[in-house]
């Protein structure tokens, strides 16, 4: 494989004919030696389901005409609330592809579509849930700057 660069990379929502490209990296990426939990939880109504209820936060990143990466997630609604919360229910990246960037831009385009959603505002939070026995998700997580490991709050500026 020659050597992309983060400009080959294109991130945009995800599309109906992406759910089996999207399936099949997932299958690829979250295996039982690597993601014992994942791996237990992914199947073909994972990429379905939340496209199909929450399509504005399922992402893909192209590279060549293909499917390099995912981030698919849903916003969540806190009943007799006004504050709503970003879920990033699912991440991956062609392992190939690793270190070129391509989680940090598809975790910025869902956070961008959160932040602009929402019960009448911004979701006030991303949730993300990680697994402690895989400290590479935290480096993940972290390294993109969110407030701790676990949530972080989402910017509110006045361009949103």
């Amino acid at each position: 494989m020659q050597n992309p660069s983060n400009r080959s990379f294109h991130i945009r929502e995800m599309k109906l004919e992406d759910i089996p490209a999207v399936y099949a990296l997932g299958e690829a990426v979250f295996t039982a030696d690597k993601w014992p939990s994942l791996y237990r939880t992914w199947d073909e109504y994972e990429p379905i389901t939340l496209f199909s209820t929450d399509g504005d936060f399922c992402f893909v990143a192209e590279y060549q005409d293909r499917v390099a990466g995912f981030a698919l997630g849903s916003l969540i609604d806190k009943r007799n609330s006004a504050w709503s919360y970003g879920y990033l229910t699912w991440l991956a990246v062609d392992p190939e592809l690793k270190r070129l960037g391509i989680a940090t831009q598809l975790i910025d385009a869902i956070t961008e579509a959160y932040i602009r959603a929402g019960n009448g505002q911004s979701a006030l939070e991303l949730l993300v849930p990680l697994e402690e026995e895989f400290p590479q998700q935290f480096e993940v997580i972290a390294g993109i700057c969110f407030a701790n490991y676990f949530q972080g709050d989402l910017p509110h500026t006045e361009e949103y």
